[in-house]
């Protein structure tokens, strides 16, 4: 049912992010990414006033911004599907710096993101990791901009450094008294590969790191420095075990995307008149036929879904590769031709991945000039702190007993409610309709008239059913079937009878299908 996770960090200089669309693409680009934790230097955020950085799926981020001004700054951002539990903070007010520590599942970690000036880089890396020393438990990640080539002759594509020699053999002195590995170079060898180009020196080189303890080597996977996109610097990442585990299969949700589309919508309606038309027979129950058309439609709708991801992956992935062709070109001739090409088809890639930001921060101005002084959902979200996650790393058994087993911790919990929601057959199996109608003779309780009776026990109408349906909320999947409100708006000439025929036929006798009343149950721990 479960298998084990992974964390993928990324350290990113992103040259600035005080305007929406900025802070949007870093925002995507990390989803687009998978990145669990986000390492960020440039934030250039004012300290006394930084702007939001966070969605629904980077709900939780850390901030050490310049108190003299708008530069530097540095951030770490966790993805949602990370259970941190905060157990430490420290800031820099030079906006240097950023220490975090805390646990996920049960295991201790300590990230750090730094962002060195561009000249003494030796000072600043001494200073601040004999500061980290003192504040770091568990395992240590330390990742950032550390704005010098450690080894100039792989680290540059000219094989020589503008900085003194000293500087870069300092360093890397003071990164192996603290045992500090550099994961791409350890997992690369000799390879080159660059994450920086400097149009002042026309030269490429290796700046963004992420260091990891020697004794902590082990949980390493993969490192990948990545083709550049909006920022002058590559994104770097490293894949690392985590004390995490997921299920095998994720619930699936429409993406109502598709709807959008004529040609989706064209199938969906052809596939369910035929659906309906083929199946509806004296052998089957009209409960069901009403079922099975969600696996059938489900299965329509993935494949359409497939098949537009797959384009948007192949044009991405062409133009990706292009880019990355035209980096390593330029990297080996220098060749001022070749890097305009590179310009121009960085462009290309940017326009691609942005093509829509100027209309979502439109459409978010206009939203917020209209609903900013309305209690309402928006007001709720802005007054939610931030969410826990319902990640529950182990469960007692028994009073002698503790598992951290997820397979065992899931059986548990599926005993539990299989027992919860099945009262008339554990806890009261002889229980009869005598004793209820006992009890409830002497209670003063409000009582239907006659015609309040006749009217609950008819015939569900169809103009009940849709003025249930136009109440319903939107963007909501409370069963597993992952079809919202408005699937169901959206088709209403094709599913409207069969779903009141189906409703209706309840109050003949026929059973609802089992797969009609299952529901998808969330675990949330209570604080302490």
């Amino acid at each position: 049912m479960y298998t084990s996770g992974s964390l993928k960090l990324l350290t990113y200089n992103v040259r600035g992010l005080n305007t929406p669309q900025k802070r949007t693409k870093i925002l995507r680009e990390l989803r687009a990414q998978k990145a669990a934790v986000a390492f960020i230097q440039e934030t250039h955020f004012r300290g006394d006033s930084s702007p939001t950085l966070r969605d629904r799926f980077f709900p939780t981020g850390y901030f050490s911004s310049f108190t003299g001004g708008k530069s530097r700054g540095v951030a770490i951002l966790l993805a949602r599907e990370v259970p941190f539990k905060e157990k430490g903070v420290q800031l820099d007010q030079n906006g240097r710096f950023l220490f975090i520590k805390g646990t996920i599942g049960d295991t201790l970690y300590t990230f750090a993101s730094i962002y060195l000036p561009n000249k003494a880089q030796h000072r600043s890396l001494s200073i601040i990791l004999r500061e980290l020393s003192a504040f770091q438990e568990g395992t240590l990640v330390l990742a950032g901009d550390f704005n010098v080539a450690l080894d100039p002759q792989l680290d540059t594509s000219t094989g020589t450094s503008s900085l003194p020699h000293t500087i870069a053999s300092r360093m890397r002195r003071v990164l192996d008294s603290y045992r500090l590995i550099d994961v791409w170079r350890a997992l690369h060898g000799g390879e080159r590969e660059y994450s920086y180009f400097s149009t002042v020196h026309s030269r490429y080189s290796r700046i963004d790191y992420i260091f990891i303890p020697q004794y902590s080597f082990d949980i390493v996977r993969s490192s990948d420095i990545h083709t550049k996109t909006w920022s002058d610097h590559s994104p770097v990442s490293v894949g690392v075990l985590s004390p995490l585990c997921v299920p095998r299969e994720r619930t699936w949700r429409l993406n109502l995307t598709l709807l959008t589309d004529s040609g989706v919508l064209a199938s969906t309606r052809q596939l369910l008149e035929d659906y309906f038309q083929d199946n509806l027979t004296d052998e089957v129950s009209v409960p069901t036929v009403w079922e099975a058309h969600k696996a059938v439609v489900r299965g329509l709708l993935i494949s359409k879904g497939t098949a537009a991801k797959k384009i948007r992956r192949s044009q991405m992935a062409e133009l990706f590769t292009e880019v990355r062709r035209l980096e390593e070109l330029h990297a080996e001739t220098g060749d001022p031709s070749l890097y305009q090409q590179l310009l121009q088809s960085r462009t290309s890639l940017t326009n691609h991945l942005s093509a829509d930001l100027q209309f979502m921060a439109l459409k978010t101005n206009s939203f917020f000039a209209l609903n900013e002084n309305k209690p309402g959902r928006l007001l709720a979200q802005i007054l939610k702190t931030r969410r826990t996650r319902s990640y529950i790393p182990r469960i007692r058994l028994s009073p002698t007993t503790v598992t951290s087993n997820p397979d065992l911790v899931a059986e548990s919990f599926q005993t539990y409610f299989s027992s919860l929601y099945s009262i008339q057959d554990t806890q009261f199996s002889d229980l009869n309709q005598d004793d209820i109608t006992t009890y409830l003779a002497d209670k003063n309780l409000p009582r239907l008239t006659n015609t309040e009776a006749t009217d609950l026990g008819s015939p569900i109408q169809m103009v009940e059913l849709v003025e249930a349906l136009k109440h319903s909320k939107p963007r909501k999947c409370p069963g597993p079937d992952g079809l919202p409100a408005e699937y169901f708006k959206l088709f209403q000439t094709e599913l409207l009878p069969h779903m009141l025929a189906t409703f209706n036929s309840i109050l003949q006798d026929t059973k609802f299908h089992t797969s009609t009343v299952a529901a998808v149950i969330s675990l949330i721990p209570k604080p302490d």
